[in-house]
């Protein structure tokens, strides 16, 4: 399909000729006008001014593609009565650029006339039944057992489809913004649950760091070993000697009942100097046993050497394999 439109032409057609009995009243032109010359050749860009809303004037370059046939085929055309003008009918068709393999192969082009035209195909085809408008007829019975009976509604115009619209919108919002604000309130639920959760899990390690603490003093005073330890039992002791007493002077007690007092708390005092010497006794018997394994476990330790490439090796003496046994 080609866009076929008309070229105004004027050609030179020599000196007029009349014959008898008739009169041409057509002027003719005796030259040929720049938009027709013949010897016009077109060039590859020309520029294009376009005027905007604003009133200023755009100018902008455009490449002309020019076909590869040198003359045009003659298509026919006219020439005016009144004013002399020869038309010609001419034709322009761009290239196709759509291939349904690999689409468009020039997409500069795609929005250009040869989007606008189409390779039209008439092709004919052989129903598997009769359609359209055919009727049953004494002599033809049309089967009619999956037909359906089709009732036209009440006529829906366009201000009651928009009434529907704005209410069904309205639910739309309402359930939507219900499910925001529980899905808010959801996750304000969870962020309170997870901090209660976090504090409750900080809370139970600082009772177990506490109660870990506070059966290690316990341990440390059951059971010292190193000098700190005893350090503590001596220094507690003398603290609770020096409030016992005080106690003791501040009550009103007699002096013979303040001399009873005093005695009981020495006698409570020695008792926990000798508890407290039997435990050093029982720390220094099991540091030294402590002391007497590491010795020997580095006396059973094999020797280490460096080797000459920098690697070291463990080698094992008589002395070192008799520790060991």
């Amino acid at each position: 399909d080609q866009s076929t439109h008309s070229t105004e032409k004027k050609s030179y057609l020599g000196p007029k000729m009349e014959s008898p009995g008739e009169e041409d009243t057509a002027p003719i032109q005796p030259e040929w006008p720049s938009y027709c010359d013949p010897d016009y050749i077109m060039p590859n860009s020309m520029s294009v001014s376009v005027k905007r809303q604003n009133g200023t004037i755009f100018k902008f370059d455009i490449s002309i593609e020019k076909t590869a046939e040198k003359n045009k085929p003659y298509l026919g055309g006219y020439r005016h009565k009144g004013t002399g003008f020869v038309y010609h009918h001419a034709s322009s068709q761009t290239p196709a650029g759509l291939d349904k393999r690999i689409g468009w192969i020039n997409p500069e082009n795609k929005t250009h006339r040869d989007t606008q035209t189409y390779d039209m195909k008439t092709r004919s085809q052989m129903t598997v039944r009769e359609h359209g408008t055919q009727m049953q007829r004494k002599d033809l019975r049309i089967d009619d057992s999956h037909d359906k009976m089709i009732t036209p509604k009440v006529y829906f115009t366009a201000a009651q489809r928009e009434s529907l619209v704005k209410e069904k919108t309205l639910i739309i919002q309402c359930y939507y913004r219900g499910y925001k604000a529980r899905h808010h309130t959801w996750n304000v639920r969870e962020g309170l649950y997870v901090a209660y959760l976090d504090e409750q899990k900080l809370e139970d390690e600082r009772k177990q760091e506490e109660e870990k603490r506070q059966r290690y003093e316990v341990e440390r005073r059951l059971r010292p070993k190193t000098k700190e330890d005893f350090s503590i039992l001596y220094n507690e002791l003398h603290e609770w000697k020096d409030q016992q007493i005080t106690e003791a002077k501040s009550s009103n007690l007699s002096d013979k009942e303040l001399k009873a007092r005093l005695r009981e708390i020495v006698i409570h005092q020695a008792k926990a100097l000798k508890n407290i010497s039997d435990l050093k006794g029982i720390a220094g018997k099991h540091s030294k046993d402590k002391r007497v394994m590491q010795l020997l476990d580095a006396m059973a330790m094999p020797k280490k050497w460096e080797m000459g490439n920098g690697e070291v090796q463990e080698i094992s003496t008589v002395s070192t394999v008799s520790v060991s046994v």
